[in-house]
């Protein structure tokens, strides 16, 4: 009896490790808020950079919905993985706070590392979408899982009002603004 409520355990934790992606899209999802499911380490030094990150283990979980740090003199490193479950690889994230100075998206790509900037640091004419929030394609092939991590500085309160959907829904929701 005991051996098979082992088997039942230890099936049950494989299958909730398994499903290990912190964001899950799906077909009828719209614009998701995923303040609380990212992962979240401060940088007090503001001297690492995304090789020092991607090998800390110490990131901690958010638990707001909107992650707000105020105004430090800090770098804000984020982690979270997408897990696409939707019919469409063009998928965003947004954050909605339009004071930010500096946001880097990094991501791999074919084993080589990606980085994407926005922020008041850079021209406005810079950006892809037409719109004062900061808005960053992410490439997600259906059925497929990407980890992504961010780098934010700021001379300004830093909050993160961050949503990730489907482009057309997030693009939508700032019209509606």
């Amino acid at each position: 009896m005991k051996n098979w409520l082992l088997i039942i355990i230890l099936s049950f934790t494989y299958i909730f490790n398994a499903a290990g992606a912190d964001i899950v899209i799906k077909n009828n999802d719209s614009r998701k808020s995923i303040g609380k499911d990212i992962f979240i380490y401060v940088d007090k030094t503001r001297k690492l950079d995304i090789q020092d990150i991607r090998k800390r283990t110490d990131f901690i979980r958010s638990t707001k919905s909107v992650p707000n740090f105020g105004v430090e003199d800090y770098t804000i490193w984020i982690r979270f993985s997408v897990l696409n479950q939707s019919d469409e690889s063009n998928l965003t994230l947004q954050i909605d706070h339009p004071v930010l100075d500096n946001i880097e998206l990094y991501s791999d790509l074919n084993n080589k590392i990606t980085v994407k900037k926005l922020g008041e640091a850079y021209p406005f004419k810079q950006r892809i979408y037409n719109d004062p929030s900061f808005i960053f394609q992410l490439d997600v092939p259906k059925e497929q899982e990407k980890v992504y991590y961010m780098r934010i500085e700021s001379s300004d309160n830093i909050q993160l009002p961050i949503f990730i959907g489907k482009e057309r829904n997030i693009i939508e929701s700032t019209k509606n603004k």
